[in-house]
């Protein structure tokens, strides 16, 4: 695979992806987990959404079946992000 390869199927599951965290934070908006009124109309609030929405993100996109060399190459890749 080449970078522009990379590039284009990373771009290619983004829609997916916004898709995905839109619909979670209207789920989570509409259950109560979370007392909306009680913060300020800033970035807290989505932020800590975002960091939960990371290990549902890794949960969906991981592929079906790892072997160990390739949740090596995930560990490697969280190291540079």
């Amino acid at each position: 695979m080449t970078k522009e390869q990379f590039m284009d199927r990373v771009a290619d599951m983004l829609p997916e992806l916004s898709s995905l965290v839109m619909d979670r934070a209207s789920k989570i908006a509409d259950s109560g987990c979370v007392d909306l009124a009680s913060y300020d109309d800033d970035f807290r609030l989505p932020k800590m959404f975002m960091a939960a929405m990371g290990a549902e993100i890794a949960w969906q996109y991981k592929p079906i079946s790892m072997d160990r060399k390739e949740r090596r190459i995930i560990k490697n890749i969280e190291r540079f992000l």
